[in-house]
């Protein structure tokens, strides 16, 4: 009563964003603990009853924000987040939400709202999400099947839509085809075998040895690169792109093409711990899949396939299951040709350019850049915690530095004094120079 007196707003007072998100954090908790918000309305202490009267108008003053085109995208995101909890208007705002899926929604309050779909247990969900399936961009329709996929009579209707040509076989991925064929629940498991049984083989030493070729094509890095975005960014960083859930592939750089080939094709052949993917079967009904990317003693992060981290209570956990198998799906050849293999391990063979790569002429046109930008007007650095030689384009100079990762080191700096005829409104440009950390650290 006290913490819902504290954040819910009181007469006259305007629906904050913090509100909203301290709202949400608080009915998430109640959810948890499995105390339903109706259950509350009864009670003989009238502070409560008082919050719980205008928590009311906060649920309306929700619809409200997420209705007017002119509010900031952050207090739309948080009004979002609180629909679908109201007893008694679930059902509506579950209608409510599906039509956000649509435009003029940007892309990341549509997921946001499915988001908030998922949160829920409505039979209607997968009807609605499936029924508009036809209007939903090819990203949505991502996030829609690993919505999906967190209920077993979810999972059903999915299935369904696979068996009725609703929703393309090419549509569920690899990881999620698999993710289906180990499902716990045997019915599901048996139609997904029938389904996905003839994209997926199980024989990976066959495979290799069909594809095996690929390794002595030559490739192309630039189509290598736009299949590793399509194929791999998901769960893999590399040179610039993708999400850091699966193994570094900036230290395989010096790899055979077979040992590649092998890891693409056969990714269950040698599993590390700490990429071994977990199924969680949360208390209130959902079923997860990803690797643990950090845990306490109260939580733990999972990581999913298509690099999306959530974290959950270990008390809201009912079970956790290692699969032995590699985040990672097997199937991933399918509907790739020879060179598109070869493409692939070229870009995956190709390391970034060494530090330093630069010509005399290059490093020169940089350096006169850079100082007459005004890289005079630096006055002085005041040291971190440590400093070291390091060579650049610039020449060798001492940089200063500290780690990010203690959570206390900084790095400060001072201009020179500005100039006194400097107008108000007006700035003086200074530059100095940073590394931007190894590949190897954050």
């Amino acid at each position: 009563a006290q913490a819902l007196s504290s954040v819910v707003p009181t007469a006259g007072q305007q629906p904050e964003l913090w509100r909203f998100q301290a709202i949400t954090s608080l009915l998430d908790a109640l959810a948890r603990r499995g105390v339903a918000l109706d259950s509350l309305a009864d009670a003989s202490d009238t502070d409560q009853r008082g919050a719980l009267n205008r928590l009311q108008q906060m649920f309306g003053n929700g619809r409200r924000v997420v209705t007017e085109s002119g509010a900031d995208e952050a207090l739309h995101e948080a009004a979002i987040r609180l629909l679908g909890r109201q007893p008694g208007q679930t059902e509506a705002d579950v209608q409510f939400l599906a039509r956000l899926l649509g435009p003029p929604s940007s892309p990341r309050l549509q997921s946001v709202a499915l988001d908030s779909l998922g949160r829920g247990r409505s039979a209607a969900v997968p009807v609605l999400l499936l029924g508009d399936w036809s209007r939903h961009s090819p990203t949505l329709r991502v996030g829609i099947v690993q919505t999906l996929l967190t209920r077993d009579e979810w999972a059903a209707k999915l299935l369904t839509s696979i068996e009725q040509k609703t929703v393309a076989l090419p549509e569920v991925s690899a990881a999620n085809r698999q993710r289906m064929l180990k499902h716990k629940n045997a019915e599901l498991q048996k139609r997904a075998a029938a389904l996905f049984a003839k994209a997926q083989s199980s024989d990976r030493a066959s495979v290799l040895e069909q594809l095996k070729s690929a390794t002595t094509l030559p490739g192309d890095e630039a189509r290598g690169a736009a299949l590793f975005g399509k194929l791999c960014a998901s769960c893999h960083a590399f040179r610039g792109q993708g999400v850091a859930v699966g193994p570094n592939l900036a230290a395989l750089t010096d790899k055979s093409p077979q040992f590649l080939l092998t890891s693409i094709l056969d990714p269950n052949a040698a599993v590390a711990d700490q990429f071994v993917a977990y199924n969680i079967e949360t208390r209130d009904g959902r079923s997860l899949s990803g690797v643990v990317a950090a845990e306490t003693g109260t939580s733990l992060t999972l990581a999913n396939a298509s690099g999306a981290r959530e974290a959950i209570l270990r008390t809201d956990i009912a079970e956790l299951r290692a699969s032995n198998l590699s985040l990672m799906p097997e199937g991933l050849e399918q509907g790739l040709a020879l060179q598109d293999l070869a493409d692939l391990i070229a870009y995956l063979q190709h390391s970034p350019a060494p530090f330093g790569g630069a010509t005399a002429e290059q490093a020169g046109r940089a350096r006169k850049q850079f100082f007459d930008g005004g890289a005079g007007a630096l006055g002085k650095v005041l040291p971190g915690a440590e400093q070291l030689p390091y060579g650049s384009w610039l020449g060798r100079q001492p940089l200063h530095y500290c780690r990010q990762t203690d959570g206390k080191s900084k790095l400060a700096w001072q201009t020179t004094p500005v100039p006194a005829d400097l107008k108000p409104e007006s700035f003086k440009k200074f530059r100095m120079s940073a590394a931007m950390g190894f590949l190897s650290q954050p």
